[in-house]
């Protein structure tokens, strides 16, 4: 399990993989750190939907759930994505710097708000797209 989560879910420095059941979770994450560990490699900000699978362990990448937090669904952010392990729910946020729409706006706005999307996994090219069909008809 652990060598086809390296070979085919590592993203830049990231291992973003999942399973089906609780028992396949724990199992995989004993084999990625004795597996990565021979490599001289320690996996950091470990993160799941199923508390369970994250107990008695370290280096996760929300605090325990034990200790005082303001954020009622804390998040996850890797590639571009926020993952909210409590809900189980993948979001897409981006900050755009929007015009005052009291001036003009040209077609170099609308571009430069067009080119600051980027979708890295291809979640957003349907939108990404309709922005672009937009700006040929502008």
């Amino acid at each position: 399990m652990a060598a086809r989560a390296v070979k085919k879910d590592v993203y830049t420095v990231g291992v973003l993989t999942g399973t089906n059941t609780e028992e396949e979770a724990m199992e995989l994450r004993t084999q990625l750190d004795s597996l990565l560990s021979k490599g001289g490699f320690s996996l950091r900000k470990w993160a799941s939907n199923c508390p369970k699978v994250l107990e008695g362990k370290e280096n996760l990448a929300i605090a325990n759930t034990e200790e005082v937090s303001l954020d009622p669904d804390p998040s996850v952010k890797t590639l571009g994505l926020v993952w909210l392990p409590g809900t189980d729910r993948i979001e897409f946020r981006f900050k755009i710097g929007f015009p005052n729409f009291d001036e003009d706006l040209s077609k170099r706005k609308v571009l430069s708000i067009i080119a600051s999307l980027f979708g890295q996994l291809g979640l957003i090219e349907a939108v990404i797209l309709r922005a672009k069909l937009f700006m040929q008809l502008l």
